[in-house]
Order: C-alpha cells, then sequence, then structure tokens
C-alpha cells in the first residue's frame, strides 16, 4: 500500500465504476446490496439477461464477491482485464465499524461458480475508517471536502491497481485530526492506492 498526501484543493469526484466490458462483449455488474455484500452478474447477450455465471439461468442469484467474513461493504468497483478476469475494490468491515480497503480478483467470472480471492490493501490494525464509513459525501456536493470513490485498474504487467481514501479526522472532526488538517488543504481524508501483484 502507498499513501500519497497531495494538497487536494478543488471539489471533485470521481464516482466509482459498477460495469466492466470485456473484449468479447461480455457485461459484468457489481453493486452493494442491503445485506452489506458485494454482488456480481453476468451477462453474455449485451445486458438481456444476467446470471451468475456462464451456465447460470437468467434469474439465478447473483453470486457474492466479497470476502468471506465481510460482513459490511461500501462502494464498489470493477475491472475486467480479458474474458472472464476481473478484479473489484471495495470498503469492507469483518465488524460493521472498522473499514479496510479490499481487492478480490477472478480468473472464471464466466463460469457457473466464479471462484475470487481477496486481500486487504491496508493493514487491520490501521483501517481507513475507524469508526464507521463517513466518506462526506453530502459535503463534497456542497463545496466540501474532496472525494475521491473507490477505482481500480489492470496494468499492463497485470498488476491491480486501485484507490481509497483514509479518514483523518475521528468521525470527520476537524478537531480530532491525526495530521495536520490546515497544511493538507483542509481535509479530512488522506489518498490511498493498493497494488495486487501476481507472484512470478
Amino acid at each position: 500500500m502507498v499513501l500519497v498526501q497531495p494538497s487536494l484543493s478543488t471539489q471533485n469526484l470521481l464516482a466509482s465504476e459498477p460495469v466492466a466490458v470485456d473484449s468479447s462483449g461480455n457485461l459484468y455488474a457489481i453493486w452493494n446490496d442491503a445485506a452489506g455484500l458485494v454482488r456480481l452478474a453476468v451477462s453474455q447477450d449485451q445486458g438481456a439477461t444476467w446470471s451468475s455465471g456462464a451456465g447460470g439461468d437468467a434469474g439465478s442469484s447473483a453470486i457474492v464477491a466479497s470476502a468471506p467474513g465481510v460482513a459490511k461493504t461500501v462502494l464498489s468497483a470493477i475491472t475486467v482485464k480479458s474474458p472472464g478476469t476481473i478484479a473489484i475494490a471495495y470498503f469492507g468491515s469483518t465488524d460493521g465499524t472498522q473499514f479496510n480497503g479490499y481487492l478480490a480478483e477472478s480468473t472464471d467470472a464466466l463460469d457457473p461458480t466464479p471462484t475470487f480471492w481477496s486481500a486487504t490493501v491496508n493493514d487491520p490494525s490501521e483501517p481507513f475508517f475507524a469508526n464507521g464509513f463517513d466518506n462526506d459525501y453530502a459535503a463534497s456536493l456542497s463545496g466540501g471536502d474532496l472525494d475521491e470513490l473507490v477505482q481500480v485498474k489492470y496494468a499492463p504487467s497485470g498488476d491491480i491497481w486501485a484507490s481509497f481514501l483514509k479518514e483523518m479526522c475521528v468521525s470527520l472532526n476537524t478537531s480530532k485530526c491525526s495530521w495536520d488538517y490546515a497544511a493538507h488543504a483542509s481535509s479530512v481524508f488522506q489518498g490511498a492506492v493498493g497494488r495486487l501483484v501476481h507472484p512470478k
């Protein structure tokens, strides 16, 4: 993980990407469901029907893509490398309070029962959000703190890169910051970049 400390002075929103398309035209859609899990659905007919994998029925339930033990997820983004090979980034929590950055990858996402492997990009002893998730989205829309949302991309090497943000002020309270609030463009957040490297 690399923590980035830029001087952020504009109110921009980089929204997460919930849909990806591979070179064969297959569609992959993800969302955070009401139970707090990341779900994946796949379409191989330009979105006419959706299933949990290549052999699933059109009405079959979308599969869970978030890691085992993760009880709550917030925000998510997906990218595709090649047909069936996808990566997903999201904020996840095992206790509903502390949120970490997660990366998940599947190399068989077109299969009826695809397999995912996941990892946190940060040390879980230093969560991105330690006191519940609040990315201050409403304030960013009204001219408040810049708010970079989750993004994920494949590098030409095949490594996966994802961006997150880390809360630097307890519950967004500017008098309870772990960094110099004024010196960091009056931001309560720090940018964080994680990379998933494949064994050679």
